[in-house]
């Protein structure tokens, strides 16, 4: 379902947004200003940032995500709602601009934080390579790297040590 008049373009047969339909800018400046919770300065913010995300983005479905995202950062972020007041009426235009990602709560930065550094980890490789198991010299932490060989008939498994820690350093080669 859509949130703004529509009308048949007669040529295409497509669904185009009426020229000044208020029902999209409308419906927005209504849940902004609830959001906002802001009184008299926070309908006329709502009012000047509804018509600012809709000139600014049209009527599309980018602009409808967009203010959702930020209908829910004003309810949930008590810092970032504050902060749009006061910058008000000059800071709409930047507003508009802005990544929603960085309306997000600080908990909710730090989460994402920790999502990315976990997703990097997983996708990139270790720097040295290899996987870390026990040093066979002295037991501490050694990357291990295995495979095989050419040998006479058969081939020749080998596992190569390398240890990182610093008092011990040694590489070690066993085949079986």
């Amino acid at each position: 379902s859509q949130d703004f008049p529509v009308s048949l373009r007669a040529s295409a047969g497509t669904p185009v947004a009426e020229p000044g339909a208020p029902g999209f800018q409308g419906k927005a400046a209504s849940r902004l200003a609830e959001a906002l919770q802001g009184q008299e300065a926070g309908n006329a913010l709502a009012e000047e940032l509804a018509a600012a995300f809709v000139k600014a983005w049209g009527l599309t479905p980018e602009s409808a995500q967009r203010l959702r995202a930020l209908l829910s950062a004003l309810r949930s972020n008590e810092s970032f709602r504050s902060s749009v007041l006061e910058r008000g009426s000059a800071g709409v235009s930047a507003l508009v601009a802005e990544d929603p990602r960085c309306w997000a709560g600080e908990g909710l930065k730090a989460k994402r934080e920790v999502w990315e550094r976990e997703a990097l980890a997983e996708a990139a490789p270790s720097p040295q390579g290899g996987i870390e198991r026990p040093c066979p010299e002295c037991g501490g932490r050694a990357l291990c790297e295995t495979g095989s060989s050419a040998g006479f008939k058969l081939p020749k498994a080998y596992a190569h040590y390398r240890c990182i820690e610093l008092h011990c350093g040694k590489q070690t080669r066993i085949s079986t």
